[in-house]
């Protein structure tokens, strides 16, 4: 299983209708280690997955996702 991203309550809905960036104010957790451009799993607070994307902690956009299924 890749790493993961859980947003933060309340957070999450911009995802769930197609916007691919994920900021970092955004994030509640990081679970795993996630390499500068690797691909992590984006789920809201209570587990909804909701995309898969290229990560980069040094960027404000920390998530780009690339697919929601």
């Amino acid at each position: 299983m890749p790493p993961r991203i859980i947003l933060r309550k309340g957070r999450g809905q911009r995802q769930q209708v197609g916007h691919p960036w994920v900021y970092e104010g955004e994030i509640a957790a990081v679970k795993g280690r996630p390499a500068d451009g690797g691909v992590v799993d984006c789920v809201s607070w209570n587990g909804t997955f909701l995309g898969r994307g290229f990560y980069n902690s040094r960027s404000k956009i920390r998530l780009r996702i690339l697919t929601s299924k």
